[in-house]
């Protein structure tokens, strides 16, 4: 059956992103994956179940490339940099799983019962860990620290987005624009 799932989710995959989370049915799913109705309904009983695999598992890989050993980074303006690049970066090498995933945080629906911190759980302790010392430090302006993060997290997501509108930019072009956009959001905070 892993060779069923991956058929599966690959459908759902581009559905999702053609049609909408809502206005894609298991269904539509099942006859573009071309498994048996039977198989589908044992693996996801439930499109929020469908749904929530898919995230997690893209949120898990993207965490992974993101943040590997960037939170050993001393100087923390060093260290978000490399976040918001490897972000970036991620997203647009993994454009249909960038785009879901945006959809799934943006819908007002709960598609998910998992919590980031369950996915890569030291990842949010270290980050919220360092950026309380940033501000302690006088290093960032005295912001909510889920504030930073959050607002960092957007800017990466809205540069991606960005990226992937220019349709016809090449890897050395997107690079170029990389930086620039870090340093907007990184001035945003320096003290």
């Amino acid at each position: 059956m892993p060779n069923e799932n991956g058929k599966i989710r690959e459908a759902a995959l581009e559905l999702f992103n053609s049609k909408g989370l809502v206005n894609t049915s298991l269904e539509n799913i099942q006859m573009k994956s071309d498994v048996e109705k039977a198989t589908l309904e044992k693996l996801y009983p439930t499109k929020k179940s469908l749904v929530s695999e898919i995230y997690t598992l893209g949120k898990s890989e993207m965490l992974k490339f993101v943040y590997g050993e960037v939170l050993e980074i001393e100087d923390y303006q060093d260290l978000m940099r490399k976040v918001f690049h490897q972000s970036v970066l991620w997203g647009v090498s993994n454009s249909a799983l960038f785009n879901f995933m945006n959809q799934v945080q943006s819908h007002p629906y709960q598609w998910t019962d998992i919590a980031d911190e369950v996915i890569y759980p030291s990842v949010n302790k270290k980050l919220m860990a360092r950026t309380s010392s940033a501000i302690k430090q006088g290093v960032i302006k005295e912001f909510p620290i889920d504030f930073v993060i959050h607002f960092m997290t957007g800017m990466h997501a809205s540069c991606v987005s960005y990226i992937l509108s220019l349709n016809t930019i090449t890897e050395d072009e997107y690079s170029d624009l990389i930086e620039p956009m870090y340093q907007a959001c990184w001035d945003a905070f320096k003290k």
